[in-house]
Order: structure tokens, then sequence, then C-alpha cells
């Protein structure tokens, strides 16, 4: 869905061109700038999922298995391959429509995606509505799960505003942690809630109030350099921290 409100086919979608995003979580929605454009061919593991629109219509949208649907009956992204009849989908008009059924097929397919700014969410539209979807096709970092499913010596985390979760997570899928003003990173490997990291990790200061509602997890690159912080549970980095994709488990509002 454009940001006029009008629709086209997603390979049609240019460059500096603007889609509506939104972030189903805080309701934030709006124009966002499209800043890449991605295109795949080959063999392809791909999903029909149809949806019923009015109660009496069905259309059809076809995804690659990764791709993450908002399915906000149960507030998280799944991999359109984990969709099950029942689920529901958020439209461009904020309503929800049902999927009736998926189908599963593996062909030699030319598949495209976008990346968006600042959001990275956009809609992709069925015959007449447009549903939304992440512009990340790694579906599992937006999945509270996968903290466990990859607990290890080696996992950390940094906890941050929804501000500052933006500023990190950059349109490749890499997080970019900047120092602070004193020059530093601060992280630890203790898990917990909001309000469990404010009493724990920022000792009750009233200036980190809500800098613990964003999480992200992730393996501590290689050759980073750890030094022991002013508390038992802190590790810090001089400078700012770099973390590849492929080194990131979760990144998010706060699950705990």
């Amino acid at each position: 869905m454009m940001a006029d409100g009008s629709a086209k086919p997603i390979e049609d979608v240019e460059l500096g061109e603007f889609v509506v995003a939104t972030d189903p979580e805080t309701g934030e929605s709006g124009p966002r700038k499209v800043v890449a454009t991605i295109t795949g061919s080959g063999e392809k593991d791909l999903v029909e999922i149809t949806v019923d629109t009015d109660g009496d219509t069905t259309e059809t949208i076809t995804a690659t298995d990764g791709h993450p649907f908002w399915v906000p009956n149960q507030r998280e992204w799944v991999p359109a391959a984990q969709l099950q009849p029942g689920d529901w989908l958020r439209t461009g008009s904020g309503t929800w429509v049902q999927v009736q059924h998926t189908h599963a097929r593996t062909a030699q397919q030319r598949v495209h995606n976008l990346t968006i700014n600042q959001l990275h969410t956009y809609y992709v539209q069925t015959e007449t509505t447009p549903v939304l979807v992440h512009n990340c096709n790694n579906a599992s970092t937006h999945d509270p799960a996968n903290i466990a499913d990859q607990l290890e010596d080696n996992i950390y985390f940094h906890y941050t505003s929804e501000e500052g979760h933006r500023g990190i997570v950059a349109n490749d899928g890499h997080l970019k942690i900047g120092a602070n003003s004193a020059g530093k990173v601060h992280v630890t490997q203790n898990m917990g809630n909001p309000l469990e990291i404010e009493r724990d990790i920022f000792m009750g200061s009233e200036d980190y109030a809500g800098k613990a509602d964003f999480m992200l997890a992730f393996q501590m690159p290689n050759g980073a350099e750890l030094l022991f912080g002013s508390q038992d549970n802190e590790r810090i980095l001089r400078g700012s921290l770099k973390i590849p994709a492929e080194n990131v488990i979760f990144h998010g509002r706060n699950p705990f």
C-alpha cells in the first residue's frame, strides 16, 4: 500500500517512493521511504495464504515461507509457514482478516522484498486488502521463544527505549549500538522485565525510566573486548558495538 493509498505490485515499487508503514505494538503509522528493493530468483519455499476478507469472499497472498506477518490476536510476528487457519492478520485500516487455510509449495520463482526506513514494515496486497508484513525475512529475531532456544555463555542483552531501538536496528538486520556520552556500551547477561532491569541494572535511577522497554539479545561478536562494569551483572565495551545480523537472536519490545 503506497503512501497515497494506491496499490501497485511490489516489483514495481521504486527506491525512494513512500509506502504506509505501521508499528503494530505502538500504533504508530504513516508514510515511510523505501530505502532498498530486494529481488531473488531460484528455487523458493512459498506459502499461499488464503484469507476471508468479508465473510463470503476469500483472497490469496503468496509469500516466502520465512516472511513475517503480524498476527494481532497473538501480538507477534509469525513466519508465513507457521500461520494457521484461524489466525488473524492486520489490514491497512486496522481491522483484522482471518486466515482460512495455507498451502506450501516449492517452485522456481522470482521474489521481491522492500526495506523500509524506521518502522521496517509495509503492507502487501491481496486482490483488495492490504495486510501488514515486516521487511525482515528472519522472523525468529522477533520471536521471544528464540531466546530460550539459543541461551549459551556468549549471549548478551542490551536494554533500551523504543527510540533507542529504532536507532540501533539497521536496514540489513545488523545492530549498531552507539557509545554513550562516556564512550561506552553497557551489556549484561541478565534477563528481566522492564521493572526488574530498571531496579537491578539501572539501580532504580529515574534517568533510566523507560529504557528497559526494548531488548536486544545477541551473540557477542568475535574479538569484542569486554570489561567489568561497576556492578557484577554489567559488562562494558569502549566505543560503539556492531553486531552482524547472523549474531542477532532477538530484538523488539521486552517480552518478559
